[in-house]
């Protein structure tokens, strides 16, 4: 028994699956977690590793080499890079795509532990691990503000909000910025030391030995065993001032003759400004499967319930993902429903049958509902990829039905029952209805074996829209029959009223166009050279349409965040940087009136920086809603682009767009078009990278070109004289302590505050001032022997040119040039460059690729193109099973192609670039394009050989007859998805090439399937059959196929 028939004679049992349809679909609505995009978990882990004033050439030989030697021997490693910059070391491990990081970290942190043992004295802990994904940047994120000291604020940050919001499920960390804590801080002045003969070297001493504790074992007492521990603490400030550092002529020096004791904030390495003062920030980072509204929402009960607690200190948003997507999710709402009330108007115009109408409507719904059960069993997301799919998809959900219908209305008007009409009816189409169906969703297939980027974007949607479809399905064969049974009823409507007389005049419309729909297809039977002729002009046109398209990962979306990086000169001390941040600020503060709040890191480099570099600062932008602003956030980058640079001097200032587009930059490596460079020797690549660069910026689509480091950076050297140092009786290891000290400042122990440990910074008045190329003549040490000798007697300063950090591609020195294009197309920029690079050639021992955006666009477009053949060889494959013969399903297949120019033309029309999902339309389109074609040549068979009609009668009568379903079916579809071609609304640029693929497609597609299918259905067949040849030897030649 055929399921329709089933759902026919069994109302009752199709009547409580209904229920629990709908029951199962709202309450997996209500499970599904929201997000912008679904997670991208990449196969990549960060090994950072701080060795403090390390410079970048010390970090490359002492720790990153050491490190990469290790690592570089663990299987299924696709690539292995390095970054060694001041005082740190960022080893990037990429493994193959399929890796399951779980089970590589344990064995990097194997690799790492061997590797312990070949790393240099003074390495900060454990070197740590960094997982790379697309949710590392914070979800939600507030500064801190109030009238509460900063020590008070980094405290109460550190000892209650952390713990608080950590405890919230589905929160990954915490992330604190422009946190100060108080230490002890001890100034000394060199010179008050050297006049005592003491160096800072004896300070650290007596310190070390000023505070102790130690255990002293086990003993018994009155036959009880207890542990005894030795312990003398400092107690107050007092304490540490009266440390007594040695005797001179009988007469104690103590720390307060030659330094200055205080309890301060401790040295900023970056700094959190907002509205030009100095605050502190608060994010929150979401697991990967975590829902982020829920997350947000309790975060801010957690700080609004703080903010009770501590008077002194407000939390004042700056970015709220849950805010962003419900602006998103409301945008891709409004077109979906936009889309359904079109759909239904089209089929109510059609069909001016207001049950009919309805049993067709219904379909959205539920199919839908089918979806959402679906995306709830895999624990997808709702995002605006899943979002997309389903708004696409609901044009496509009443096809199957409209079918079905259709031909149920047909036999319904012919006298039958409503029961009868909806058996017979659906079992003449239901075959149709399947095949057409299993092409439709067999082009998803290669989908679900991508890995790579591509294939964790796209796989969402793809998903998305099986689910609907699979329910469109079921709905057109079970409900569909069944409730037609139910409730179809004669109509009658009188002629002379409103309704009627507009019922009349659509009927004799449609009946016009179907005649001349005919009349045309005769024609055209009969000189098929001409419109074969047209349709290879338009396959032709299309192409060099396409050609004239750009290509794009995704489109930029306006969510009204923007992200300013800025250099500095390289001589640029942090302070330095954060006034020259203030004064960015303040005219940004000028500029854009659509500023709703920011949040600036002098000292950091991005939105996730793994470390902190004094000539660096990063700013982030939050605008006001686009709704209550006229200029769009492309208008506001480039305005700043332009008036930042010229108006402050010594910033170099890269602005660029944030919230959806600086996760997906996250993910594969930034934005804009990069080459990496990578050579034996830096003398070789740096001016190799150099001319590459000046090929890049001269390039027509290129607004800036940097490099990854900065060159010309001053680096200063201080040479030991090992022989020197051993007939002085010095060690080399403590000369070097001493200049830490003297130039910088290192931990010397821990004082007890009120039950709080403070660290004890011990550093000198020299430490972060101007220095003077003779300044070891002020400096001494203690020899073995008791004298003190000048620091010049051993060693001597000079400066050298440097790198501000060195970087490794597979353990070779390597370089990435980035040029910040003014559109969104990277296909111009990489023809021109690659041209540049082959005539006039690189250096032999250079060796070049593209990475980052550009690399990942072009390897996923390679990898959609192989899906686009798959998934052609599966529909095909499908029809051909469904027909039973091969020359008919490459008949449907003619189709296919010209869904080219429809989608080129929509695109170029509306701006918009080819990103990989406006490719997924396409892939989409080979699979519903053929579904008119198939249910044509299905009727078309079935008069032939069922009702022993001829072949030239079979062919116009069944393209004819099928003419308005074909209409209803691609009508529905185009309507349903254009609010979404629009692009209206927060995010919806990511999504809107998607509908303007699939409407302009289907539109030109289906123009081919009503002329140039039947014609050569015709012209094929009749090379086995004579057009007025008996039926009988008609049928016989068809069948010795």
């Amino acid at each position: 028994m055929r399921i329709s028939d089933y759902s026919v004679k069994h109302p009752v049992v199709i009547g409580i699956l209904l229920i629990a349809l709908i029951l199962f679909g709202i309450l997996s609505l209500q499970g599904i977690r929201q997000d912008f995009i679904p997670g991208i978990e990449l196969p990549t882990a960060v090994v950072i590793t701080t060795w403090p004033g390390g410079s970048p050439l010390d970090v490359e030989a002492e720790v990153t080499d050491p490190l990469e030697k290790n690592l570089s021997t663990m299987d299924g490693v696709k690539a292995l890079s390095s970054t060694s910059m001041n005082s740190i070391s960022l080893i990037t491990i990429e493994f193959n795509w399929g890796e399951n990081l779980d089970l590589r970290i344990p064995e990097v942190r194997e690799k790492i532990s061997t590797a312990m043992e070949e790393l240099p004295p003074g390495i900060s802990g454990q070197p740590q691990i960094f997982r790379y994904n697309s949710n590392a940047m914070p979800v939600y994120l507030a500064a801190v503000e109030g009238p509460a000291s900063l020590s008070f604020k980094s405290e109460f940050l550190e000892d209650r909000v952390v713990p608080g919001l950590s405890r919230i499920d589905g929160v990954a960390e915490v992330v604190l910025k422009g946190v100060r804590n108080e230490e002890l801080r001890i100034t000394v002045d060199p010179d008050l030391l050297a006049s005592r003969k003491l160096s800072l070297l004896d300070v650290y001493v007596a310190l070390d030995r000023g505070s102790v504790s130690f255990p002293g074992g086990d003993v018994l007492m009155r036959a009880t065993r207890m542990n005894v521990r030795t312990e003398g603490k400092f107690k107050s400030i007092q304490d540490v001032e009266r440390l007594t550092l040695g005797y001179r002529e009988g007469v104690a020096v103590l720390l307060k003759d030659v330094a200055d004791v205080e309890i301060l904030a401790e040295k900023a390495n970056s700094y959190a400004l907002s509205r030009q003062e100095e605050t502190l920030s608060v994010g929150l980072v979401r697991r990967n499967t975590a829902d982020t509204n829920q997350i947000i929402l309790e975060g801010r009960k957690v700080l609004d319930d703080l903010e009770q607690e501590a008077p002194g200190i407000r939390f004042r948003t700056v970015n709220d993902d849950a805010f962003n997507i419900s602006l998103s999710m409301k945008s891709v709402r409004n077109s979906a429903i936009g889309g359904a009330i079109l759909a239904v108007l089209v089929l109510l115009l059609f069909l001016h049958n207001l049950r009919m109408t309805f049993i067709i409507a219904l379909a959205i719904p539920l199919s839908v509902l089918f979806a959402f059960i679906g995306m709830k069993m895999r624990n997808q997301s709702l995002n605006l990829m899943t979002l997309g799919g389903l708004t696409v998809a609901i044009g496509m959900m009443v096809d199957s039905s409209i079918v079905v219908l259709e031909n149920i209305h047909n036999h319904f008007s012919r006298g039958k029952s409503a029961v009868q009409a909806a058996l017979d009816g659906t079992s003449e189409v239901g075959g149709a209805v399947l095949a057409s169906t299993t092409t439709s969703l067999a082009v998803f297939i290669p989908l679900l074996f991508l890995k790579d980027y591509t294939g964790i974007i796209l796989k969402d949607v793809a998903l998305t829209i099986v689910y609907s479809i699979f329910g469109a399905m079921v709905v057109s064969l079970v409900i569909v029959p069944w409730l037609s049974s139910l409730i179809l009823v004669p109509v009658k409507v009188d002629s002379h009223s409103i309704t009627g007389r507009g019922m009349r005049k659509i009927e004799s419309a449609l009946a016009a166009v179907q005649g001349r729909y005919r009349r045309a297809l005769s024609g055209i039977l009969d000189h098929p050279r001409f419109t074969i002729f047209t349709a290879a002009s338009i396959l032709g046109l299309s192409l060099l349409i396409f050609n004239l398209l750009g290509f794009s990962f995704l489109g930029p979306t306006d969510m009204g965040e923007i992200h300013v990086y800025m250099d500095m000169p390289a001589s640029f001390t942090l302070e330095q940087t954060r006034d020259k941040t203030l004064k960015v600020m303040e005219l940004i503060s000028e500029t854009v009136p659509e500023l709703e709040s920011e949040l600036s890191y002098p000292g950091q480099s991005g939105s996730i920086s793994l470390a902190s570099s004094p000539d660096t600062s990063f700013v982030i932008l939050r605008l006001l809603p686009r709704s209550q602003r006229d200029r769009s956030v492309f208008d506001i980058m480039d305005m700043l682009q332009r008036e930042i640079p010229s108006r402050i001097p010594d910033v170099d200032i890269t602005v660029r767009n944030g919230g959806l587009n600086a996760k997906v930059d996250l993910s594969f490596g930034g934005t804009g078009y990069s080459i990496e460079l990578s050579a034996p020797e830096m003398d070789v690549l740096i001016p190799a990278a150099r001319r590459l660069e000046y090929w890049m910026s001269m390039d027509p689509d290129t607004d800036e070109t940097g490099m990854n480091i900065s060159l010309g950076k001053k680096e200063g050297l201080i040479s030991l004289d090992s022989e020197q140092a051993a007939r002085l009786g010095v060690s080399l290891r403590d000369a070097a302590w001493l200049m830490r000290f003297y130039l910088n400042g290192e931990k010397a122990g821990t004082f007890n505050k009120e039950g709080k440990d403070l660290d004890i910074f011990l550093t000198s008045n020299h430490a972060g001032q101007m220095v003077r190329q003779d300044m070891l003549n002020t400096i001494y040490l203690p020899s073995a022997s008791g004298e003190y000798i000048n620091m010049a007697n051993l060693a001597e300063f000079e400066i050298n040119e440097s790198y501000s950090s060195i970087k490794h591609s597979n353990r070779l020195p390597s370089v990435i040039i980035t040029s910040y294009l003014k559109g969104n197309d990277i296909r111009g920029i990489n023809s021109r460059i690659q041209s540049l690079i082959e005539l006039e050639g690189l250096p032999p021992s250079v060796q070049w690729k593209l990475v980052g955006g550009a690399s990942e666009t072009f390897s996923a477009f390679n990898s959609l193109l192989r899906v686009v053949v798959i998934a052609i060889f599966l529909v095909y494959m499908v029809m051909v099973i469904q027909f039973e013969r091969f020359r008919q399903p490459l008949i449907v297949m003619v189709s296919v192609p010209f869904v080219l120019a429809g989608m080129s033309l929509a695109l170029l029309l509306m701006g918009s670039t080819l990103t990989i999902v406006g490719f997924l339309g396409g892939i989409t389109l080979g699979g519903i394009v053929v579904n008119n074609a198939i249910v044509m040549i299905d009727y078309i068979n079935m008069l032939r050989f069922r009702d022993k009609v001829v072949l030239r009668d079979a062919v116009l009568s069944g393209a004819s007859s099928r003419l308005k379903p074909i209409l209803m079916a691609t009508l529905t579809t185009v309507l349903g998805i254009v609010p979404m071609a629009l692009g209206i609304g927060e995010g919806s640029e990511i999504y809107a090439p998607l509908g303007q693929t699939i409407a302009g497609g289907l539109l030109s597609s289906t123009l081919i399937t009503l002329f140039l299918v039947p014609l050569l259905y015709y012209k094929v067949e009749q090379s086995f059959v004579k057009p007025f040849e008996s039926v009988d030897s008609s049928l016989e030649a068809s069948e010795k196929e």
